[in-house]
């Protein structure tokens, strides 16, 4: 769940923040202008009936009622036109989906210092290696590589958000999600990490989602440089019974200021286990 993160960046409670009414009103009217001269809106599928209506209008339009368009648009700059409401159900709604949000978080490091430290209990826990497997439809294959990144999300600019405002919400909002779901700040690049967002199923309670794997998906297992002994050795009596295939590691904490694992053991059918 989102609100557990340690990053307060990460996937924000409240959105569109710092946007003003004025700002958002002059970046509508600078987009209806260029869907008035003939721009594209993508995903048709997904505008608003009011969307439609409009673009269907513009069509039609000749280039003498275009320009009269665009000059009307203008001149209506200044009005106090009302798109509060709109602004706050966009809101409600993410407050809605924030909720029953779910984020589950790979990397591709096994050799991170910080990430033992901070994510396994200072480097006492284990690290679990899973394999995107194409035969068995895995699940991780639809894991995208967050973006790190620290100019402002398109989402929450008046520019990203007006044209949003074009579409439904049932479009608008996980589009949004997405966005926020997989962009990080460049503190956090050496994570190098891949996500996938879902939601809280209807049966669920609590903060957490439990999902099952395939067995052929668990590839590999990493103990921690610090991990109890008789715990890693209950993990591998486990490991030996129910994933035979699994490749065991030990992290090792070198002079050299940095982690290195050594193989602890294979088996005939983890050298032909898939990757």
């Amino acid at each position: 769940m989102p609100k557990l993160f340690n990053d307060p960046f990460d996937i924000p409670s409240e959105i569109f923040d710092g946007i003003s009414h004025p700002h958002l009103q002059n970046a509508i009217i600078d987009k209806m202008n260029s869907l008035v001269e003939g721009a594209i809106l993508p995903h048709p599928e997904h505008h608003s009936m009011m969307t439609r209506l409009l673009l269907e209008m513009f069509k039609r339009a000749d280039d003498k009622t275009r320009k009269k368009l665009i000059a009307a648009n203008n001149e209506s700059r200044n009005d106090p036109v009302s798109i509060s409401d709109g602004l706050r159900l966009m809101r409600e709604q993410w407050r809605l989906e924030y909720r029953d949000m779910r984020v589950l978080c790979f990397t591709e490091r096994w050799d991170s210092s910080s990430m033992w430290d901070r994510y396994s209990e200072g480097h006492t826990g284990v690290a679990l290696e899973f394999g995107c497997l194409d035969q068995a439809d895995s699940a991780w294959l639809t894991a995208k590589p967050v973006i790190y990144s620290d100019e402002t999300l398109s989402c929450n600019t008046v520019e990203g958000l007006a044209t949003l405002m074009l579409y439904t919400p049932s479009f608008a909002i996980p589009k949004i999600m997405e966005d926020y779901s997989h962009a990080k700040t460049t503190d956090w690049a050496y994570e190098k990490e891949w996500r996938i967002a879902s939601w809280k199923r209807p049966h669920e309670s609590g903060e957490y989602s439990d999902y099952e794997f395939l067995p052929a998906e668990l590839i590999g297992i990493t103990f921690g440089a610090l991990i109890l002994e008789a715990e890693r050795r209950d993990l591998e009596l486990m490991l030996r019974e129910q994933y035979p295939h699994v490749i065991i590691w030990q992290a090792v904490i070198e002079d050299g200021r940095k982690l290195k694992r050594t193989k602890q053991s294979t088996s005939v059918q983890g050298a032909d286990a898939p990757r």
